[in-house]
């Protein structure tokens, strides 16, 4: 019989409370375990999680590379190379996941993001968001952004305060960006200029790279730069403001 003493089935909701460093935040882990049933009484108090067994955490957190440039730079390719190049595995997660293909976010019939000023915001903070998540799951990551704010850059320093960063600067010329821009086709003409002019005005790197070298060159540079480093450091350069 359960608590109501009618006899049938219900849920049980339990709340955990647990602080989150990389957050900043105490969340509500809820979890939901069934209980009772008709004939059997209380069949059990526990939550789902306990009794499927817990998960271990892994030992250490991932480290993230970050490759911070205008729009047609090229930061996916290089960090598409980069994932399958780098020693160890790493996910290459980027916003263009959710951008650019037609599976996440609302469309109009003629293929635009719906409420996009809405979204936006929420939208970007979840992906920033999603980047502790991962990293403290163990995962490593190689991250393409645009990042176009210093807002934007302190809120990405706070979450990764307590994670292995690493920062690269990719830079390309105005001109070489409008005409990668018009061969693509699929980005809004004038992201790329304006891109241009504030991408790199918030942000010291650790190394900076020349989008017309070839991509091999800038491969072999990010890899020796990164793995040259000495200790690891948290929430990006040591010589960010």
């Amino acid at each position: 019989m359960n608590a109501d003493g009618d006899g049938a089935a219900v849920h049980g909701i339990f709340d955990e409370h647990v602080v989150t460093p990389c957050l900043g935040a105490t969340v509500v882990r809820r979890h939901y375990g069934r209980i009772t049933g008709p004939q059997g009484g209380w069949l059990s108090r526990r939550p789902l999680s306990g009794r499927l067994g817990a998960m271990s955490a892994p030992a250490t957190s991932g480290s993230v590379i970050l490759v911070n440039g205008a729009s047609s730079a090229g930061k996916s390719t290089l960090c598409r190379a980069l994932r399958d190049a780098l020693p160890g595995p790493f996910l290459h997660f980027s916003l263009d996941l959710f951008m650019f293909g037609d599976t996440v976010l609302p469309r109009t019939p003629d293929g635009k993001i719906r409420d996009w000023p809405t979204l936006r915001p929420r939208v970007f903070e979840g992906f920033y968001r999603c980047l502790p998540a991962l990293l403290t799951a163990g995962n490593s990551l190689v991250v393409d952004l645009i990042i176009e704010t210093a807002e934007q850059r302190d809120r990405l320093w706070t979450l990764l305060a307590p994670h292995d960063v690493y920062v690269v600067g990719l830079r390309c010329p105005v001109e070489e960006l409008e005409r990668r821009e018009r061969a693509r086709g699929d980005r809004r003409p004038g992201d790329a200029r304006r891109d241009a002019e504030t991408v790199h005005a918030f942000m010291p790197y650790e190394l900076e790279l020349d989008c017309t070298a070839p991509l091999p060159e800038n491969m072999t540079r990010v890899i020796e730069g990164w793995r040259g480093r000495t200790g690891v450091r948290g929430g990006g350069p040591a010589s960010a403001p």
